[in-house]
C-alpha cells in the first residue's frame, strides 16, 4: 500500500478523458465507461503475482 496526494492523482486520472471520467459535483469519485462511480482514494494498492517480497526477488 502506498499513501499519495488525491490531486495529483486525480489530476494523472484527467489526462485519460476518453477513459475515465471525473465528475465535477463529485470529486471524490470516477466512472470508467461503465458509468458506475467508484471511490477515488489517494491511497494504491498493488499484488507481488511473482516473487517473494522478503527475499528481495520481485521479478
Amino acid at each position: 500500500m502506498v499513501a499519495g496526494d488525491l490531486d495529483t492523482k486525480r489530476s494523472a486520472m484527467a489526462a485519460h478523458a476518453t477513459q475515465i471520467v471525473l465528475p465535477e459535483d463529485a470529486p471524490e469519485t470516477f466512472e470508467l465507461s461503465n458509468g458506475v462511480p467508484q471511490k477515488l482514494t489517494a491511497t494504491e494498492h498493488y499484488r507481488l503475482l511473482r516473487g517473494d517480497l522478503s527475499s528481495g526477488d520481485h521479478s
